[in-house]
């Protein structure tokens, strides 16, 4: 029997590409995916949009979000007449009580929403990431403490826990920062990486059998360079998918905790970053349902539409990036 050097062991080692990691990244993603559901691009296109938006929204907005135009309260609409109250072409969507253009503000408020999807997903999935890899990969003691600490945070509902921190931290000089955008990241970065560290955990505690990690260990690597050679890289498709099917549950938990007016504190200075958000324009409109019904259902709908669309999204890029997944029992949401 020939015996393998150090050397030749982990030459072979390198050339191993059996694992799920090494084989999507191989393949050609989007032509995967342009010959899956065709609302795909539908879906991504409207994800692109609003991505945009908050980019180059503060460049195109018509207004000032935060001028006040007393003249110009409670306008409606531009295509509804209505007495005095008839729509201006220079306010698309109308006024606010204020006089605030509600175009204008519902492009800040894109801003503010999107971004704190984008911040607090990625550091909830670097959290989640180091607890499952930690937990799966040297079980014993370890898997158990951490399993325990993840079971502390997950007895908790997503919503009430949420809650809880804002009211407990709104008030504090902490609170304030970003006029409440920080404590909303805390919130959903506390929330949100308990469900990855589990799927991580599972997901490491089957790939730590595979011959090719044994293999490693075989050869004398050291834990750190598994780690990152050959067990991270081969859950990077399911840190991705989760990623992008978080970004719809933030969206909608912020506008729930702005609905009933713990989210964003509204801003009256453009200077300041943070103006509003989807959240915050829900619950004022909520007050003025009657008056000017497109108030609240204007950010409604961007917050229906941004979530439908990374929702889809992440569902086409799961099976995309599953070479496992069954296509057939798939349920599509256009039926």
């Amino acid at each position: 029997m020939k015996t393998l050097t150090m050397r030749e062991s982990t030459d072979d080692l390198e050339s191993i590409q059996a694992a799920p990691g090494g084989d999507w990244r191989r393949r050609s993603l989007l032509g995967r995916i342009s010959r899956t559901h065709p609302m795909f691009w539908l879906f991504a296109g409207i994800a692109i949009f609003f991505i945009l938006i908050a980019i180059i929204g503060p460049f195109i907005a018509p207004h000032n979000p935060t001028d006040f135009h007393w003249e110009q309260g409670n306008l409606h609409p531009i295509w509804v007449p209505q007495n005095q109250y008839t729509g201006s072409d220079v306010y698309l969507l109308g006024t606010d009580t204020n006089g605030r253009d509600n175009f204008s503000r519902l492009i800040y408020g894109t801003r503010t929403t999107l971004l704190l999807a984008f911040i607090s997903v990625p550091l909830a999935a670097l959290l989640g990431i180091t607890v499952g890899i930690v937990s799966g990969y040297f079980g014993g003691r370890t898997d158990s403490l951490l399993m325990h600490f993840t079971d502390i945070f997950s007895a908790f509902p997503a919503i009430l826990f949420s809650i809880l921190i804002m009211l407990i931290f709104r008030h504090r000089p902490f609170g304030g920062w970003l006029n409440g955008f920080g404590v909303l990241v805390l919130a959903f970065f506390l929330v949100g990486w308990v469900s990855l560290a589990r799927l991580v955990r599972g997901a490491v505690l089957s790939i730590k059998q595979e011959l090719y990690v044994e293999a490693a260990r075989a050869t004398g690597l050291k834990e750190k360079r598994i780690l990152f050679r050959y067990i991270l890289p081969n859950i990077i498709g399911l840190v991705i998918i989760w990623s992008i099917a978080a970004i719809p549950r933030v969206i909608i938990l912020e506008a729930l905790l702005g609905y009933i007016g713990i989210g964003i504190t509204p801003d009256i200075e453009e200077a300041h970053f943070v103006v509003t958000s989807w959240g915050g324009l829900l619950s004022e409109g909520r007050l003025a349902i009657h008056a000017n019904p497109v108030r609240l259902i204007a950010p409604a709908v961007c917050v229906i539409l941004a979530a439908l669309s990374f929702t889809f999204i992440g569902d086409e890029l799961r099976d995309s990036l599953d070479p496992r997944s069954n296509r057939s029992r798939k349920v599509s949401l256009i039926s």
